[in-house]
C-alpha cells in the first residue's frame, strides 16, 4: 500500500474508486487452527490484510497470499467475494494456532452501477 502508509486515504480513495460517497472501517482479527480454515463470504465490501501469520495461505476472488511461496512475485493484500484462510504447510501441528487481521472496508452510499 502507497499514501504513505495513510490508511483512511487509502480507502477514500478504493470507495471512490468503486462509486461510493462514504464507508466504514472495521478492523478484523481472525484465529485459527492449522488443520482448520476461515471461510468469508465478502458481499460488496473489501478486505485488506493487515497482519498475517508465515505459513497463512489466503484465496479469494481477486487473488492469491502466500508469503512462504517463493513461486509467487505478487503477493494481493485485497481480497473480496469468497475468502479461504488456511494453512499453506503440512508440517505444522495440527493444534498450532495461526492468526490474520484484516481491515474490512465496508461501502455505503453506492452508486448503482447499469450493465
Amino acid at each position: 500500500m502507497n499514501y504513505n502508509g495513510n490508511l483512511q486515504v487509502y480507502c477514500e480513495i478504493r470507495a471512490a474508486e468503486l462509486g461510493c460517497a462514504d464507508f466504514t472501517l472495521r478492523y478484523r482479527a481472525f484465529k485459527f487452527r492449522a488443520d482448520g480454515g476461515i471461510y468469508i463470504q465478502t458481499g460488496n465490501d473489501l478486505f485488506i490484510l493487515a497482519d498475517a501469520d508465515s505459513f497463512v495461505k489466503i484465496q479469494s476472488d481477486n487473488g492469491l497470499y502466500e508469503r512462504e511461496n517463493a513461486l509467487i512475485t505478487e503477493d494481493q493484500v485485497e481480497h473480496y467475494g469468497q475468502i479461504s484462510i488456511t494453512a499453506n504447510s503440512n508440517e505444522l501441528p495440527p493444534d498450532k494456532l495461526l492468526k490474520v487481521a484484516f481491515w474490512q472496508l465496508i461501502p455505503l452510499q453506492c452508486k448503482v452501477r447499469k450493465s
